[in-house]
């Protein structure tokens, strides 16, 4: 699958590209989005995306400057999109390899013939999945970047592919379970034997996914202890805790805020409400199960943290434009 992120400072124009791609392109799968040069390059290197969609002017640092600092570290088709009297500063990004530019406002059939042809050229972008950890950030407690990382890996392994992978990841989280306290790493240890057990891999997935949160929420209460509450780290708590009733007042404890100040800087950041945020997080990892295991609609609501099924279909359809069964009859 090509994975695009996208780089954008302007939240709505941010979300008409991704409810395009949602409805004409469904292939195509936006695995982040930053809407400064300085998280751009963050989340470039955390998720190493198939394409990365940026415009050229932007807070903090340029869409040239986020190009120059991922030559050699990530390989992504940049697209720059830019403004009549940006053009000629554009032009530089022909020494940083820029495979298009596209003039404002982006007429929407021309975007979609460029990320088209670009997305024809997908092995490469393969094999770098292949060779990507992870659970290697796992330390950082980016639990966020752990889960889009592990939804673009599946999507791009092939059916050969799984034996070595699921051989790859046990030994990870094996080496791991010899740096935390013995009795943790053992029930780790046991979590791994267990899975290796496992014959179907949708079982394995599954199982996968549970162990990840009991080691993402170790690493995140070691870095509490550390830094103390942030914004950063209540993204990080809102994943951990997708299945469970989350509002402004947990989360704004949580991270030792008042709730008024918790809510205006997480609009700030994140130019979305708290609850707009969790619903995207909460179905972007239904989607996940929805792909890659055997859960029915039911049970993929309740893990997700919705109460009933008819309501999560019903969020599902206005998000994707699409049910969550054909949705998962799309990507079997």
């Amino acid at each position: 699958m090509t994975t695009i992120l996208l780089v954008e400072d302007e939240y709505l124009e941010r979300m008409a590209i991704r409810k395009l791609l949602e409805i004409h392109r469904p292939q195509y799968q936006v695995v982040g989005e930053a809407e400064n040069g300085r998280d751009a390059i963050r989340l470039a290197e955390e998720l190493q995306p198939s394409i990365i969609l940026m415009d050229i002017k932007m807070p903090i640092l340029s869409g040239i400057d986020v190009a120059k600092e991922l030559q050699g570290k990530v390989d992504a088709k940049i697209i720059f999109l830019t403004a009549h009297n940006e053009f000629e500063y554009a032009r530089e990004g022909i020494r940083l390899q820029v495979s298009d530019y596209l003039l404002k406002p982006i007429r929407q059939k021309k975007l979609l013939q460029v990320l088209d042809s670009l997305a024809q050229d997908g092995g490469r972008e393969r094999q770098k999945v292949k060779g990507r950890s992870i659970i290697g950030d796992i330390k950082k407690a980016d639990i966020v970047g752990i889960h889009n990382m592990l939804s673009s890996k599946l999507d791009e392994l092939e059916e050969g592919d799984y034996p070595r992978f699921r051989q790859e990841v046990e030994e990870e989280i094996l080496q791991m379970s010899e740096e935390v306290p013995k009795d943790l790493g053992d029930r780790w240890k046991l979590s791994v034997g267990e899975m290796r057990k496992m014959t179907g891999l949708e079982l394995w997935i599954y199982s996968l996914l549970w162990l990840l949160d009991q080691m993402e929420y170790y690493f995140y209460e070691e870095r509490k202890k550390t830094e103390g509450g942030s914004l950063y780290l209540s993204l990080q708590y809102i994943e951990l805790h997708l299945r469970d009733k989350l509002n402004l007042t947990t989360l704004a404890k949580e991270v030792g805020f008042s709730t008024s100040y918790y809510s205006r800087i997480f609009k700030e950041d994140q130019n979305r409400t708290l609850t707009d945020y969790i619903q995207m997080r909460r179905i972007f990892y239904s989607e996940i199960l929805l792909k890659h295991t055997e859960l029915t609609v039911n049970e993929i609501a309740e893990d997700c943290g919705f109460n009933e099924a008819n309501y999560f279909s019903r969020v599902f359809k206005e998000r994707r434009g699409i049910s969550p069964t054909d949705f998962r009859e799309e990507n079997l």
